[in-house]
């Protein structure tokens, strides 16, 4: 059907229903890529950021810990002794509350399997740590020293380098979450322009051909009224749309039709009236005067 033999309400309602819903879509999908980088923004905020705080707590605790194993060695003042004890009895309880908070973060296996290590590493460090006690309290300080010096530094490295790997790894997903956000902030972007690109265009076109159909019959309609004033009633009609404009104008080929039909018909002429002529512009009154 064309868009000139439809009345102006329903054309005008089909065009900004078109562009109304064109722009339904685009907040649609302007709102889902929102949530998208709402959902990464989250992620970073909910999982990455306290993994990194946790592995911070992890590295400082291994590091205190490593402090109390050397002032094991040195102080050896009985009140000293006992207070470093605690003080190791107490780090090994943040170390635990700290793993309880870090597990239920964890994401990927990659990152599972470094843990893995830690734990492995923590829990030999505290097997370590249970002979360190030993030898204090037998006061045997040369052993001790040279465990401090082989395995515990041993074990600390090791701890240390799978600190250092999970704190890789996170940083990693940190980077990999941040790079999805800007992927989907480029795409709902480009998306977005070219979606309210198509839809202004979309607006000027509709209004443009609802402006030609809706002028161009009066157009044509004031073209006939001026014919008509001028006289001539022979004017050839054309087919006009079926919209409210174009309804006179399809009045047009009636109203010529009974206009040109010669009113002296009508009237009582003589025999030898001569016969009207066709397309004739002549008044009959003035064919009476004569």
């Amino acid at each position: 059907m064309s868009l000139r033999n439809m009345n102006i309400a329903p054309r005008a309602f089909t065009g900004f229903a078109l562009i109304g819903g064109l722009m339904l879509i685009l907040g649609v999908f302007a709102l889902n890529q929102m949530s998208k980088i709402r959902a990464a923004g989250e992620d970073i905020a909910t999982a990455s950021v306290p993994s990194i705080k946790d592995l911070d707590e992890f590295t400082q605790l291994t590091l205190r810990l490593r402090v109390l194993s050397y002032r094991l060695l040195i102080n050896r003042e009985p009140d000293v002794q006992q207070k470093t004890i605690e003080l190791f009895d107490l780090r090994n309880r943040q170390i635990a509350d700290a793993q309880r908070t870090y597990e239920p973060l964890i994401e990927g296996p990659q990152e599972r399997a470094a843990y893995e290590q830690y734990v492995q590493l923590l829990a030999q460090y505290r097997q370590l740590e249970e002979r360190m006690k030993t030898l204090s309290r037998n006061n045997q300080i040369d052993e001790l020293r040279q465990m401090l010096n082989s395995d515990l530094l041993s074990n600390s490295e090791a701890v240390n380098t799978a600190l250092a790997r999970l704190l890789e790894i996170n940083t990693q997903q940190i980077a990999e979450t941040d790079q999805d956000a800007k992927d989907q902030y480029s795409l709902s972007f480009n998306l977005v322009v070219t979606l309210l690109v198509i839809a202004s265009g979309l607006t000027l076109l509709f209004a443009w051909l609802l402006t030609v159909s809706i002028t161009k019959p009066i157009s044509k309609a004031l073209d006939a009224a001026e014919t008509i004033a001028e006289g001539n009633l022979t004017q050839p009609t054309m087919s006009m749309a079926k919209m409210k404009p174009g309804a006179c104008w399809r009045q047009w080929p009636k109203c010529n039709r009974s206009c040109a039909t010669p009113c002296s018909a009508s009237l009582v002429r003589p025999r030898n009236w001569p016969p009207p002529l066709k397309n004739s512009t002549v008044s009959p009154t003035k064919v009476l005067a004569a």
